[in-house]
């Protein structure tokens, strides 16, 4: 991640803006970085609504968000509410004192927070709702990209279990994919991602604690198993070309086991087909797979 960071920043130098690329982040889980920007934009703008707002989300932090009351997230959700109509009476004098590209990104920040708080309120539809939320960030950044910069696309990097055009997560009604996919039809290109074995990270599933464990797909009839069997060490299989062998696409096209390994792992997982892949027909889930034969774990760097 460091070194395609530090990628872009090579790119971007000497290019005009429009030619740039810019990162943005569509997932609203988190609270801090949605109010530092939108504080950064009302301080030069508005600074009375910065002050008061600030007063009224204080509590509403990344560390602070599973512990919130009920009644406190309800009363912040109808507060943004009325930031939001704030917003919009003093339009002018904001795009004025900032510029319309930074009064977008003020109005979604507003937009992020407040899809955080109505999450702190959700129960079995958490997943569905995130998801939802995801696609119409996505929707946003796009309309965003196109109306101040004249692109027409963007690249998305996900989770199997939410870029998609199928959904099979459990507790989500329809999954991030699923919805672009509906809205934008072939303009959505879904890649999938697909290894034989590898060592990764992530939290244990009871304890919090971040560490390695190790899975090795199986079964003759696993596409994973397949792939491998071609001897490539990775590979990129196009679902869409034109000369695709007739018994692959069908092959393609029927309901499998698919790797699907989120954040949350434990090593009882590891033994358990079902704990750490989703029954999918890989063509209909995606256009594209990328395919690994060994993953290596993370190296984290460390805080300075």
């Amino acid at each position: 991640m460091a070194e395609l960071v530090a990628w872009m920043r090579s790119f971007n130098e000497g290019k005009p803006t429009s030619e740039q690329i810019r990162f943005y982040g569509y997932d609203m889980q988190r609270y801090d970085n949605s109010k530092s920007a939108l504080s950064q934009i009302l301080e030069n703008a508005a600074p009375e609504l910065n002050q008061q707002y600030a007063s009224v989300l204080n509590g509403f932090t990344d560390d602070t968000m599973y512990d919130l009351d009920s009644d406190v997230v309800k009363t912040a959700l109808a507060e943004l509410e009325t930031l939001n109509s704030r917003l919009e009476e003093q339009r002018d004098t904001i795009i004025s004192a900032t510029s319309e590209m930074e009064f977008a990104l003020a109005k979604q920040y507003v937009e992020g927070i407040r899809q955080n708080s109505e999450l702190r309120l959700a129960n079995n539809d958490y997943g569905t709702k995130r998801d939802a939320y995801m696609a119409d960030n996505v929707e946003w950044i796009l309309e965003y990209e196109e109306t101040f910069y004249g692109n027409k696309r963007v690249f998305i990097t996900g989770h199997n279990g939410h870029i998609g055009k199928t959904t099979a997560t459990v507790g989500t009604e329809k999954i991030m994919g699923e919805l672009l996919s509906e809205k934008y039809g072939d303009e959505y290109f879904a890649i999938g991602t697909e290894f034989y074995e590898g060592t990764f990270l992530a939290s244990d599933y009871t304890t919090g604690e971040r560490k390695e464990y190790h899975v090795q797909n199986n079964g003759n009839k696993r596409l994973a198993v397949l792939l491998y069997e071609t001897s490539n060490d990775s590979l990129y299989l196009n679902m869409e070309a034109e000369n695709i062998d007739s018994d692959l696409a069908r092959y393609l096209n029927e309901k499998q086991p698919m790797s699907s390994i989120g954040d949350m792992f434990s090593d009882s997982f590891s033994k358990t087909e079902t704990a750490y892949t989703q029954k999918i027909a890989p063509h209909k889930a995606y256009n594209a797979i990328i395919f690994l034969d060994t993953l290596n774990p993370s190296t984290m760097l460390e805080t300075k």
